[in-house]
């Protein structure tokens, strides 16, 4: 596909923002379809999950903007003093850009424990995330049934 022009310069004009209550549900869902397209060991989000994201008592979602289009997000929910992140997600052509190491320092902020789950093939992300101080505490076996 083509590369949106502020994919261009090096560094863009990024912004980070907390989201109210059932605000930019419409971006987050597009930002879950088109991050998460074709990626091999995903759950696909729907918009009613999107909704539910909103309605948790201690949910975080950060959005990420460049240039007013949204690019990323991330989603996490306060457990006790523990932050738990479940989704950080940013656009294909924009990777590797530090939009997701932005998205998790600002979810960070006055936060001393966090915990997160990550692929095992996903060598970018566990990358990332060891940057940020993250470390392996322990490994998960994931058994799916798929009926239909």
């Amino acid at each position: 596909g083509r590369v949106p022009h502020f994919a261009r310069r090096s560094r863009p004009a990024l912004r980070i923002r907390r989201l109210g209550p059932g605000e930019a549900v419409r971006e987050i869902e597009r930002l879950a379809r088109e991050a998460w397209a074709g990626a091999p060991d995903t759950f696909a989000t729907r918009s009613d999950e999107v909704a539910q994201l909103f309605v948790e008592e201690g949910r975080v979602v950060l959005l990420a903007e460049v240039d007013r289009r949204a690019v990323g997000y991330l989603s996490a929910v306060r457990l006790g003093r523990t932050l738990g992140i479940e989704e950080v997600a940013v656009l294909p052509e924009l990777r590797r850009m530090r939009i997701g190491h932005a998205l998790l320092a600002a979810a960070l902020e006055g936060t001393a424990h966090a915990v997160l789950s990550v692929a095992e093939s996903n060598r970018p992300a566990r990358a990332l995330y060891r940057s940020l101080g993250f470390s392996v505490s322990a490994r998960r076996l994931v058994h799916e049934l798929r009926r239909g």
